[in-house]
């Protein structure tokens, strides 16, 4: 938000600042708790599973970007469960949100600002589980949310202890032999790019086309060398919804694509939110302007508005005149950019 000079303006800003700070070191505080609980449980034998209860667990802000610290926080929490064996299921005690109007919203004197509110009300309940499901994803726990009946997911949580494998192998020497790293060489980076957890790497390296070349550092002794792999298979992750796409209804035409809502039926795991609108295919009508759009991207904001739903974004586009300028926020693998273009 840019100053305008108004004081009460300015210092308005400055409490908003100060109190995401706030959040943001007091959700930190929390994961390192529970951090600390699951480096007790580390020396136990077997499966272990803690139950984590949380209405919020915020790592974006749209209008000033990612929370760093609890970020950080969250990520060396499952770095240390996954080598614990310990399992995260995590409870959203909310129960079930509505998003439908309110008296404050006056849909029959504004329909169009009740509209607004409600996808804004919606989007920031959105935001606010992110870190909450990726905590359960990242460890192999389960999520449990929209559910007024917490004593069900308790339950189902219980009942999920009931039968598990523990899966591990120990490597040969020819598994290493053509990339010439051994199993005990830690692993310092990939393509230049600090690697210090298993999450890290995988975003570093899942993405990758098949046939490329990366450049991974390791240490072998006292020694750090550098050694050239080549990525060997690719698993492609979003095609699935490609045969989810129905040209009738998922068509994005101004944007050449289609378009499948990420919702409680598509969850693809590892996104930065759980909220959006997936390329699935290219559309099979082009136009003269490329845009460049892939299958796999996920669009999370048109000119600064988050995307609620596929229904909401085909509107935004439809409304909007031959010659309007666009711009998308979008994650491609891994990474949030922008893409922008003139709409004909």
């Amino acid at each position: 938000m840019e100053d305008s000079g108004d004081p009460a303006l300015r210092m308005r800003v400055q409490e908003e600042q100060a109190n995401r700070s706030r959040q943001d070191i007091t959700t930190a505080g929390s994961l390192s708790t529970a951090r600390f609980i699951a480096q007790g449980l580390a020396e136990l034998p077997g499966r272990k599973s803690i139950l984590y209860f949380a209405e919020s667990l915020q790592l974006y802000d749209q209008d000033i970007g990612p929370r760093e610290r609890t970020a950080t926080a969250l990520e060396d929490l499952a770095d240390l469960a996954n080598r614990a064996a310990v399992f995260f299921y995590t409870i959203d005690p909310r129960g079930l949100v509505s998003f439908g109007f309110t008296a404050a919203d006056s849909p029959s004197s504004n329909p169009a600002r009740a509209i607004e509110q409600s996808q804004e009300r919606q989007a920031n309940v959105n935001l606010s589980k992110d870190g909450i499901s990726l905590l359960a994803e990242e460890t192999g726990g389960i999520f449990y949310h929209n559910r007024n009946d917490i004593g069900v997911a308790l339950k189902e949580a219980a009942l999920d202890q009931d039968g598990y494998y523990l899966l591990a192998f120990t490597p040969d020497d020819d598994t290493f032999q053509q990339s010439k790293a051994g199993p005990s060489d830690p692993l310092l980076s990939v393509n230049g790019q600090p690697v210090n957890s298993l999450r890290r790497f995988s975003s570093e390296v899942y993405a990758k086309p098949h046939g490329e070349k990366l450049t991974l550092q390791i240490q072998r002794g006292t020694q750090n060398l550098s050694i050239t792999v080549v990525t060997r298979a690719r698993r492609a992750r979003f095609d699935p919804l490609g045969s989810l796409a129905d040209p009738a209804k998922h068509l994005l035409p101004r944007l050449v694509v289609l378009g499948v809502e990420v919702d409680q039926q598509v969850v693809v795991p590892g996104l930065r939110h759980q909220y959006g609108v997936i390329v699935a295919a290219r559309s099979a009508e082009g136009l003269p302007q490329p845009i460049d759009l892939r299958p796999g991207d996920v669009i999370y904001s048109i000119n600064g508005i988050f995307v609620a739903s596929l229904e909401f974004l085909q509107t935004q586009l439809r409304e909007m005149k031959a010659g309007a300028a666009v711009a998308l926020q979008i994650e491609r693998e891994g990474r949030l950019q922008s893409v922008t273009l003139d709409l004909v």
